[in-house]
């Protein structure tokens, strides 16, 4: 892990994308663990690339079908979901171990048997590598914010055949989106009069398969095609109002779908935005704040709210453009509906439960208003999970976080993971903000030059010093050491977890196979997959442990103090420290006035 992570730090002013440093340490990570698992036969891995072409090519045909079917009225809508509900439970399974391969497995399996004729035309025609690059393209396009593309993809189709113009696309979303809506309130309709409770996930996979096949049958463009076009001619795409109003039509339309569908279903797949609430008795809430292209997430404990929110929920928000900003407004605004002292746990789309048996108790059961987190192998704190409850001081949080959207600098800096560190100082009046927001003003640099960012980085962790539990007047706020949060990159402890010490859920899953061929079994009955991924807590402590030994920059070292790695990583009980302790002093001169700054 070390090498990888040094090779990771040597070479990242040179990656087009900072944020894909992580995403490139835990593909690396997934490539040396699988590496070291045993290969499946060369007939094995032949017949699972045979089982992925033929369901391809079966559910393809199906979906056309059916559409045919119900465009020409021999079939309603009730009747239509029934086949795709048939469709789904008479898939056979793949041969056992091989029935639901990671990507980076199959990549491993093919690079070793990739010489064979054979292997290499069942490659082909199961599409996987159209797979691994599309899925490759739209993680670039997540971490790039929309606000500027990277390289486009290869187009590796067919010169002579028909190149798909922007202006189609765009056409084609539009027709997408009239498409949807006239399919969901259909579907409103039949599973209202349905006695038996339609599924969320069927449902969904009903009003995009037949949206589909109706452009395609407009335009001779299947959904392939069209996805690889759009990621293809992403940076026009990005810029045209029409497309950007048409996706975000689409995430609300799929959002719509699951809101009528009541039966719960362990697989929350956010690839298509499921919006899906769960009855509660708790006054506590589960808020995925995502964007388009996020990975599946699990149903949660019943006694919690499910909320995932788009972003796009409240006209206030609408102001700040970047995503991330307008992230932490829209919870802001979320929490003024809830009750008072509502506690609200935020997750980017990309956390997976590692230990379901387990709940949230310790950290709601803390007092403070805003919980966060210490990245593991970086000075930041991190920006996309965090607890909050509801009070002014969380929601006013919130909203000065959102605000730094107009005091971003004009080179990079990590948008709103760049702007926490300072919100973080104001919050708690630490000294040196004054020196700190100057060297994030003048951030110039693009992402090709991260010195003066990581200059900046530092400046405000020498500030705001050891992770801590801050007392204010007006409210708390405390800051969680590394691997202490209920969430964690997972990659750090080999995707490990346990039912009773450490992180509950693992972050940076970008990969949907890693969630149905790693961390679960069963998505529909929440059967965790206990042999790949719980271990005991003394595997788990050792684990902690090591990571924290080999990284002393990033963990105190000794023993003796309260966050000693030695004393506390083994058992995950390294606490904040309190307010005053360790020389901590305030800075009474610090609130002035940020509006006058330049």
């Amino acid at each position: 892990m070390k090498m990888s992570w040094e090779i990771i730090q040597s070479t990242e002013a040179q990656t087009s994308s900072f944020a894909r440093c992580t995403e490139q340490l835990a593909s690396m990570m997934q490539h040396l663990t699988g590496s070291a698992q045993p290969r499946p036969e060369k007939a094995d891995f032949l017949e699972a690339l045979r089982t992925m072409a033929e369901h391809s090519q079966k559910a393809k045909d199906f979906a056309k079908k059916v559409y045919e079917d119900y465009r020409a009225k021999n079939c309603s809508a009730a009747e239509a979901y029934r086949r795709f509900e048939d469709f789904n439970t008479s898939t056979p399974a793949g041969k056992e171990g091989l029935e639901d391969m990671s990507p980076v497995e199959l990549q491993l399996c093919y690079d070793e048997y990739r010489e064979d004729a054979e292997v290499q035309h069942w490659w082909t025609k199961a599409g996987v590598e159209n797979s691994l690059m599309m899925a490759a393209s739209v993680q670039s396009l997540m971490k790039s914010g929309g606000a500027t593309a990277s390289s486009p993809p290869e187009d590796k189709t067919d010169k002579k055949g028909k190149k798909i113009k922007p202006s189609e696309i765009v056409e084609m979303q539009e027709l997408m989106v009239d498409e949807m809506k006239r399919l969901c309130e259909a579907c409103r309709e039949a599973a209202k009069a349905s006695s038996k409770a339609w599924k969320a996930d069927i449902a969904m996979q009903m009003v995009q398969a037949l949206a589909s096949a109706s452009v395609e049958r407009r335009y001779g463009c299947s959904p392939e095609e069209m996805t690889m076009a759009g990621l293809q001619n992403a940076p026009t795409l990005q810029k045209n109002e029409r497309f950007v109003r048409a996706t975000e039509k689409q995430q609300e339309i799929i959002m719509t779908v699951a809101t009528f569908c009541p039966e719960s279903n362990c697989a929350l797949n956010l690839v298509h935005l499921v919006a899906y609430k769960l009855r509660s008795a708790s006054n506590v809430g589960l808020v995925v704040a995502i964007r388009p292209f996020s990975v599946p997430w699990t149903d949660l404990w019943h006694k919690y709210n499910l909320h995932i929110l788009s972003a796009s929920e409240y006209e206030e928000c609408h102001r700040f453009k970047d995503f991330f900003f307008r992230k932490h407004c829209t919870v802001s605004k979320f929490l003024e509906s809830q009750p008072a002292s509502y506690t609200a746990a935020i997750f980017d789309g990309d956390v997976v439960v590692a230990a379901p048996m387990r709940s949230l108790e310790k950290w709601i059961n803390h007092s403070a208003d805003v919980q966060l987190y210490n990245r593991c192998l970086f000075h930041e704190i991190m920006a996309g999970n965090y607890m909050v409850r509801n009070t002014p001081f969380a929601r006013d949080f919130l909203m000065r976080w959102a605000e730094y959207y107009d005091r971003r600098p004009s080179g990079f800096s990590s948008a709103d993971n760049g702007a926490i560190q300072l919100v973080v100082m104001e919050t708690v009046q630490v000294e040196g903000f004054r020196t700190c927001y100057d060297m994030y003003r003048n951030l110039t640099d693009k992402v090709t030059n991260l010195d003066h960012y990581w200059n900046y980085v530092h400046c405000t962790k020498e500030a705001i010093g050891p992770a801590r539990a801050w007392n204010m007047e007006t409210g708390s706020l405390t800051l969680w050491p590394r691997l202490e949060f209920y969430v964690a990159d997972g990659v750090f402890l080999n995707r490990w977890a346990n039912d009773e010490v450490g992180p509950i859920m693992h972050h940076g899953v970008k990969d949907p196979k890693d969630v149905t061929s790693f961390y679960y079994k069963d998505l529909d009955q929440c059967q965790l997959n206990e042999s790949a991924v719980l271990r005991t807590a003394k595997q788990l402590g050792e684990t902690a442990l090591h990571l924290a030994q080999s990284y002393p920059e990033y963990f105190p070292k000794g023993h003796g103090c309260k966050q000693c790695a030695e004393d506390c990583m083994k058992t995950f009980s390294c606490a904040p420290l309190q307010d005053a302790s360790s020389g901590f002093q305030l800075d009474p001169t610090f609130f002035e006035p940020l509006v006058t700054m330049p």
